[in-house]
Parts: C-alpha cells; structure tokens; sequence
C-alpha cells in the first residue's frame, strides 16, 4: 500500500495550482486583449471602408451624365469706335464656336450659327434642371481712354430676348501696359459663372461688352482680338443639380 502525501506534498500540490491558476488567468487576459484588439482593427476597416464608399448625392440617371458642353471661340482683330462713355456697350453675340467636348448641348443655327446655346436632354422628362456655366477670355487692344473694362456675361432666351442671368456678369479692372502716341496698351483677363435653370429646348449665350468709367468723350478701341497665345473666349456648361 503506497504512503499517503505528506503535508509538504499537499502544499507543494497547492502552490502548483495557485501557479498554474495565475498563468492560465494571464492567458485568458492577454486573449481577451488580442480579441479586443481585433475588434478594434475591423471596426477602423468598417470606418474606412464606409467614408471610401460614403454617398456624395450624386448618381448616373441613364444619360444624364451626357449634358454638357465645352469649346471656344477665337476673336479676330476688330476695331470698336464711338462707344458711349459710363454706359455699357455689349458686343453682338459671337457666332461659329468650336466644339471640344458636346452633348445634348449645340449651338444653334447649324451651318448659319447664331451664338446661342440650346438643350435638347430629356431630363428631367419635364420641368427643369440646373447648369453650371461657367467663361472667361483674355483680350488684347489699343484704347484712346485709360479707364477701359471689359466685361462678361451669360443671357437667356425668354422667348421675346435674351435677358442677363442673374450674378453672371463680370467686369475687369483696367490694365494698360505702356501709352505710346496718346494709345494706352491694354489687355483684359475675366472669368465668372453662374447656375441656370434650364428646361428642353431653353438657350443660352455668352457675350461681351466694354465700359469706360471715367473721362469724356467716346471709346475707340483697335486691334481688339483674343491673345494668340489661349483659346479665345471659353465656355462650359455642366450640370449642376443633385440626380439621386
């Protein structure tokens, strides 16, 4: 018959499993920690994943993508004379713009351009949606007054005339390099934009003008042109509305 354990076998026995206890509870502890860790880690993913992938309000409809219209249109040298002074004096509408980029936008009039934009998308089915549009141009000439702008501005067709988009126009600030022979040497740098609201078949144009704020007599500006060195006057037109 075996010895039963002594008192210093069942104290030892003890200290075994007080030991073994500690250990497995710093095990438990340190898998609880790496669980709670990975928990955190795909709760980061879920977050980056959902700000990558967050609505921005704006969805392809059909073709709605394919409203849009860009080009240019290069101004030859012309002379301007007899322009009123504080009043402003608005070019005739430019006609024979060039196309870059175009669809369900055109310019009206086919092979006798008129300068005027038209829509012909079908959406919305009816009523109407929103466009950006935005221009600018850098021109060039030779004026007998200092205090010459040019501006710029979008019109719409209201069916008896086009009539200026609210907050499209824009004016520049008089630039003259040099005056040689009583001639001042100034060049024009304007852009600006506007939101329009358009339905089917609604145009639009671009135009722009001259304005002498000071001085007296009349405005003759020679040479005016678009540089050589840009595209002329630019025009683009982008939706602006949210599709979703």
């Amino acid at each position: 018959m075996e010895n039963p354990p002594s008192a210093s076998d069942i104290n030892k026995l003890k200290r075994d499993y007080q030991e073994l206890s500690v250990s497995l509870g710093s095990l438990s502890v340190k898998v609880n920690g790496m669980n709670s860790l990975s928990s955190q880690v795909l709760s980061a993913n879920a977050i980056r994943l959902s700000l990558i992938t967050m609505p921005l309000g704006i969805a392809r409809v059909g073709a709605v993508a394919g409203d849009y219209w860009f080009g240019n249109k290069v101004v030859a040298t012309h002379t301007l004379s007899g322009l009123a002074r504080a009043t402003k004096v608005w070019a005739a509408l430019q006609t024979g713009w060039t196309a870059t980029e175009a669809a369900n936008w055109v310019e009206v009039g086919g092979g006798s351009p008129t300068g005027e934009f038209e829509y012909s998308g079908a959406f919305p089915a009816s009523g109407v949606r929103k466009f950006l549009v935005t221009w600018a141009f850098n021109m060039y000439g030779f004026s007998n007054v200092l205090w010459w702008n040019m501006l710029g501005r979008v019109t719409k067709d209201s069916g008896s005339g086009h009539v200026i988009v609210p907050g499209s126009e824009m004016s520049s600030t008089p630039y003259a390099w040099y005056t040689v022979f009583g001639v001042h040497v100034a060049q024009h740098t304007i852009s600006g934009s506007c939101v329009v609201s358009i339905a089917s078949g609604d145009k639009i144009a671009f135009q722009f003008g001259n304005f002498v704020s000071a001085g007296a007599g009349t405005l003759t500006v020679s040479d005016l042109h678009t540089k050589t060195d840009s595209t002329g006057l630019q025009l683009t037109i982008t939706p602006a509305d949210n599709m979703t």
